[in-house]
């Protein structure tokens, strides 16, 4: 496009006159060349939003909490709590809960887990009182508040119960029922076959939380077996049995918890072993309430922990899924250490098996 004059205002530059005898000024005016297309190649993707977050930490863009934030539960009712609120601010906190009313978490996003000390009869007026007997405790928690129990009869190990007993939403449940009727039908079809029961193994993670008993490494920086303890050993040539299910009893003796019997039974449910076992230590309680054990059906054994130990991996080697419920305590009686386990108290949790596994402990506890 050429390039052409436009009236405007005067220049005092351009010096020409009208035929009128006024200024006119008149300016050149280049038009911008159109626009040339872009290659294809030219066009440059967004970049991810990891990359723009680096090149953010670059330039000295900080954590908008800051780094001196912290999480807070900051109390703004006096209304009364009851043991569900609790649960509701543990919802609210560590999955899709909501929010409560009675109390406000600022900084959420911080929390990345909680931990819950549960001890049974503490009130807060023995712990506003008897502080020089808690000192760690006060130094960590705030002012205690007063929740109200689900019921006047609070046993132990109930409010537990009621803690991790939570009701599926009508959503929730709804889906769970449509989900469970697809996989009855696929199951009726022979399109979906059952996972086996390695599937449902107990994980590392798992046992460190459930107390098993668990390797330990030596001044070298070798993995050994605790004190009396013993790991089951790979079979080698021979065929490993594929399950083996384990019960132990146990009597109260002067030590503690000591082992008195242990049963075994392979896949088929066939009895492979069940043996009666003398404590090393005097026996001051047989608790035969539970264990069925008499101070007659241990007059004649002979056999003790150590026989008896030599026995099991006979039958359990490290191959072989151990099956049991509460699992921890088995090996614990056995001083065994073994690695492929499956727990039913971790596949059917259930509010009952936490009262009674807490009641377990109190009365070991006061043993």
């Amino acid at each position: 496009m050429e390039p052409y004059l436009e009236d405007g205002e005067l220049d005092v530059e351009d010096g020409e006159v009208a035929a009128d005898g006024t200024a006119q000024a008149r300016r050149l005016v280049v038009p911008p060349p159109p626009p040339s297309p872009v290659p294809e190649e030219s066009f440059v993707q967004r970049k991810p939003k990891k990359r723009k977050l680096a090149q953010a930490a670059a330039l000295g863009y900080h954590d908008v909490y800051g780094t001196q934030a912290r999480a807070e539960v900051q109390m703004h009712t006096l209304s009364t709590i009851r043991i569900h609120d609790v649960q509701g601010l543990l919802l609210w906190v560590l999955a899709d809960g909501m929010s409560p009313r009675w109390c406000f978490v600022k900084n959420k996003a911080l929390v990345s887990k909680i931990v819950m000390i549960a001890i049974p009869g503490l009130e807060a007026e023995l712990f506003n009182t008897k502080q020089e007997f808690m000192p760690v405790m006060h130094s960590q928690l705030a002012t205690p508040a007063t929740v109200i129990a689900k019921n006047a009869q609070v046993l132990t190990g109930s409010t537990l119960a009621t803690l991790f007993t939570v009701p599926l939403s009508k959503k929730r449940k709804r889906e769970s029922d449509q989900q469970q009727q697809q996989q009855k039908r696929q199951a009726q079809n022979g399109t979906q076959k059952p996972f086996p029961p390695s599937h449902y193994r107990v994980t590392l993670q798992q046992m460190e939380s459930n107390d098993y008993p668990l390797p330990v490494l030596d001044k070298q920086g070798n993995m050994t077996c605790p004190a009396a303890y013993m790991a089951t050993q790979p079979a080698g040539g021979k065929d490993p049995l594929e399950m083996v299910s384990v019960d132990c009893e146990m009597c109260v003796t002067a030590a503690g918890y000591e082992l008195t019997r242990v049963s075994l039974i392979d896949g088929k449910g066939q009895v492979l072993l069940d043996e009666l076992v003398l404590p090393d230590n005097a026996i001051t309680d047989y608790n035969t309430q539970y264990s069925g054990i008499t101070a007659q059906a241990l007059a004649s054994i002979t056999k003790n922990l150590t026989d008896i130990q030599r026995q099991v991996c006979e039958f359990v080697s490290a191959e072989t899924l151990l099956v049991g419920h509460g699992l921890e305590n088995d090996l614990k009686a056995l001083k065994i250490i073994h690695a492929n386990c499956l727990d039913t108290v971790m596949l059917f949790p259930h509010p009952k098996v936490i009262l009674d596994l807490a009641f377990f402990h109190t009365q070991q506890k006061r043993h």
